[in-house]
C-alpha cells in the first residue's frame, strides 16, 4: 500500500481554508483530518471537528509523553497536531489535510518526516475575522514557497472550488517525484524571462523562429477558421506576441493574455494582459472557452496543466506547440533547462519540460483532456531556409533527417 500525504492548508483568517477542508473531508473519502489539541476556549457553535479542547496542564502532559506534533503558541494558546493520528491515516494511504500556517509549513517540510504539499489559499473576500496583523503578514508572503495556490473567488461555490484543489493535488501527488515544484519553476522562469525579454524575438533567436515557422500553419488554421469566433480566448506564454501578431484573429473574439515576465509583458502592445504564472491564473473556474500558447515548455508541468484545466470551460480547447524530447535529448546535456546566451556574454536560464509522444499523452490524459489532433512536425515544415545551430547538430546527432522538433496538440477538457 502506498503511503499518503501530509497536505499542509495556509491563508489569512476568513480565507476559508476551514470551510475547504471541512467540504473535502466530508465528500473525498482518501482525505482526513488529524487529531488535533488546543489550549484555546472552545467558540460558540463550534463542534470537535478540528479540535480536541484540553487544558495547558494536558497539553503539558501529552508534550512529555511526545503525543504532539508541530507545537505552536499563537494568541496565548497552543496548539499541536496529535503524532500518532497522523502516523495511523499515512500508513493506511489516507492523505492527512490540516490547516496550517505558512511558517510552520516551512518547519514541517523542512524537517522531512512526511512528504508534504503545501497549499495558500488566496481570497478577494475581506471579513471581520481577518487581523492586522495576518494582512500584513500574507500581503509580502512568498507565494514560490507553495506547491499549489488555490484562488478562493467569492463568486463561486464551495463545491467547485473544492473540485478543483482536489484535481490539482492529485495531479501534482501523481508526479511528485518527476517535477520540481512550482514555486522554484517560477523563480527560474521569472528571472530567466526578465533577462533575455528584450532579445527574445525571431531575428536574435534563430530556434525559436524555427520552432515557429513549423508550427505556423497549424495556428493559422485554428486562429483564421471559425473555431475561435465568439469565444473567449486566453494565451499563456504570449512572450513578445508571436501569436497575436502574425494572425488574423476574428474581432468577435475575446483575447486575454499572461505571461509571467514582466519585460515581455511591456513589450507587447495588448489592453487584456497580466503578470501572472501559469500555475496561479487570476481568473474563475470555467471561465474560457479556448486556451493557446505557442511553445509551452517553461510551464507544462502538472500544477500550471491543472490550473489550465480549472479554467476551461467544458468542452474547452487547449491547443499548443511544444519542443519534443526526441529534439532536445539529442542536444542538451541537462535535460530540463533550456539556455539563452546574452549579448553580454551571460547565460539565462529557463526551464523547459520536453516529452516524447506517450508522455505527453499520458500526462493530458491523466490531468482530463482528450486529444482531438496531434502532430509530429520536422524541418520539412520549415517555411525559413536557415537552420538553427541546435536543430542541425540534433538531426546529424540522431541520422534522421525525418526527426520530430515539435509537437502541435488540440485537445478538450473532457
Amino acid at each position: 500500500m502506498n503511503k499518503g500525504y501530509l497536505i499542509l492548508v495556509g491563508g489569512s483568517s476568513g480565507s476559508g481554508k476551514t470551510l475547504l477542508i471541512n467540504h473535502i473531508i466530508e465528500n473525498y473519502n482518501n482525505y482526513v483530518r488529524p487529531i488535533s489539541y488546543t489550549t484555546r476556549e472552545k467558540r460558540k457553535d463550534e463542534n470537535n471537528n478540528e479540535y480536541v479542547f484540553i487544558s495547558k496542564e494536558q497539553f503539558s502532559i501529552f508534550k512529555e509523553l511526545n503525543y504532539l506534533y508541530n507545537i505552536d503558541f499563537v494568541y496565548e494558546n497552543y496548539y499541536a497536531m496529535d503524532k500518532n493520528s497522523i502516523d495511523y491515516y499515512i500508513n493506511r494511504g489516507y492523505n492527512v489535510i490540516k490547516e496550517i500556517h505558512p511558517e510552520n509549513q516551512k518547519k514541517i517540510k523542512n524537517e522531512g518526516t512526511y512528504n508534504c504539499i503545501r497549499i495558500l489559499i488566496e481570497s478577494n473576500i475581506t471579513t471581520k475575522a481577518e487581523r492586522k496583523e495576518d494582512i500584513e503578514y500574507y500581503k509580502v508572503l512568498s507565494k514560490n514557497e507553495f506547491d499549489i495556490i488555490v484562488n478562493n473567488c467569492n463568486s463561486e461555490n464551495i463545491s467547485t472550488i473544492a473540485k478543483y484543489v482536489i484535481h490539482k493535488i492529485e495531479n501534482v501527488l501523481k508526479y511528485y517525484d518527476v517535477f520540481p515544484s512550482g514555486g522554484e519553476i517560477d523563480v527560474v522562469n521569472n528571472n530567466g524571462y526578465n533577462k533575455i525579454a528584450k532579445y527574445f524575438d525571431d531575428e536574435k533567436r534563430i530556434t525559436t523562429k524555427n520552432f515557429h515557422d513549423m508550427s505556423y500553419s497549424f495556428f493559422k488554421n485554428i486562429i483564421e477558421s471559425n473555431l475561435l469566433n465568439n469565444k473567449s480566448v486566453l494565451e499563456i506564454g504570449s512572450g513578445r506576441g508571436w501569436l497575436r501578431n502574425n494572425f488574423t484573429w476574428n474581432k468577435t473574439t475575446s483575447y486575454t493574455s499572461v505571461d509571467i515576465s514582466e519585460e515581455m509583458n511591456n513589450m507587447i502592445p495588448v489592453e487584456k494582459t497580466t503578470t501572472k504564472s501559469a500555475r496561479n491564473l487570476p481568473f474563475s473556474c470555467e471561465s474560457f472557452d479556448a486556451v493557446i500558447c505557442s511553445l509551452a515548455d517553461p510551464f507544462f508541468y502538472p500544477e500550471a496543466i491543472s490550473e489550465i484545466f480549472r479554467v476551461l470551460k467544458q468542452k474547452g480547447l487547449l491547443i499548443f506547440s511544444i519542443p519534443t524530447k526526441e529534439w532536445s535529448s539529442s542536444i542538451r546535456m541537462d535535460d530540463i533547462y533550456t539556455y539563452f546566451l546574452l549579448p553580454d556574454g551571460q547565460l539565462a536560464k529557463v526551464y523547459s519540460f520536453t516529452f516524447f509522444e506517450n508522455e505527453l499523452k499520458s500526462i493530458l490524459k491523466s490531468v482530463g483532456f482528450e486529444i482531438e489532433l496531434f502532430l509530429k512536425i520536422g524541418i520539412n515544415n520549415l517555411i525559413s531556409k536557415d537552420i538553427s545551430p541546435v536543430i542541425k547538430d540534433a538531426i546529424n546527432n540522431t541520422m534522421n533527417n525525418e526527426l520530430p522538433i515539435i509537437f502541435c496538440v488540440k485537445c478538450y477538457k473532457e
